[in-house]
Formats: C-alpha cells, sequence, structure tokens
C-alpha cells in the first residue's frame, strides 16, 4: 500500500513539474504597436498583428506604408515586406527580448538588391484595440 502511495505521490509531483515547465515556455505574445528606437515621427509605427501560424506587418511612415508576412520560431521573427505600391523590397529578422512593457524586437534589415544589413530595434508601444 506504501509503495502505491508513494507512485502516485510522485505521479503528482512529475505532472505538476511538467505543468510547470509548459508555463514557462509559453511563447510571448508580440501583437500590438510598436516605436522605433527614438527614431520614430508622430504618425509613424509598426503593427504587428497574427493571422493563424503568420503574422501581418505594417510600418506606417508619411511617404507610405510597407506591408509583408512574417514567421516566428521561439524568440526569432523573420519578415518579408515591400512598400504597398511595390516600389520598395526587403527583409527584416529580429531576437524577441523582454522588453519593459512588453517584448523589444532587436535585428536588422536589408533591402532588394542588398548591398547592406541596417540594424533596427523595434519597442512594444501599446495593444491593438
Amino acid at each position: 500500500m506504501r509503495a502505491v502511495c508513494w507512485v502516485l505521490g510522485l505521479c503528482c509531483m512529475l505532472g505538476l513539474g511538467a505543468l510547470l515547465v509548459k508555463a514557462q515556455t509559453q511563447e510571448v505574445d508580440i501583437t500590438g504597436y510598436y516605436s522605433g528606437d527614438g527614431t520614430f515621427k508622430e504618425g509613424e509605427f509598426v503593427r504587428i498583428t497574427r493571422s493563424g501560424q503568420t503574422y501581418q506587418f505594417l510600418q506606417r511612415y508619411p511617404v507610405g506604408d510597407w506591408v509583408g508576412v512574417a514567421i516566428r520560431d521561439g524568440d526569432n521573427l523573420a519578415i518579408g515586406w515591400q512598400r504597398a505600391d511595390g516600389a520598395n523590397l526587403g527583409v527584416s529578422f529580429f531576437k524577441i527580448e523582454k522588453g519593459e512593457k512588453g517584448p523589444t524586437l532587436v535585428g536588422g534589415w536589408a533591402a532588394y538588391p542588398g548591398g547592406g544589413v541596417s540594424k533596427d530595434t523595434l519597442k512594444w508601444s501599446r495593444k491593438i484595440e
């Protein structure tokens, strides 16, 4: 009888441990509005929304909007984008880090036809309403 109680107790402890590990490995919600690291002016922003297993990307500037699709692998985010009028094409890559108010995306981008990678940091600013 003691052996049965011991086995049941061990199973309960392992089950609770598995639940704690699962809770710790849940992905951070990256949806919302982002501001540049001190580089965005009034009315400029990035918005990331989720669409199934992918994310939709919108970057708004006075000269136009850039739209794209993103895929996530753990704490890595890759975005393919172009200007809404098709005039500019590029890619971004980010590491998702813990920020003060929400996630911070740290990485870079390159535009077609290439030639270099520019560093970029986006800081989460607010939820999508």
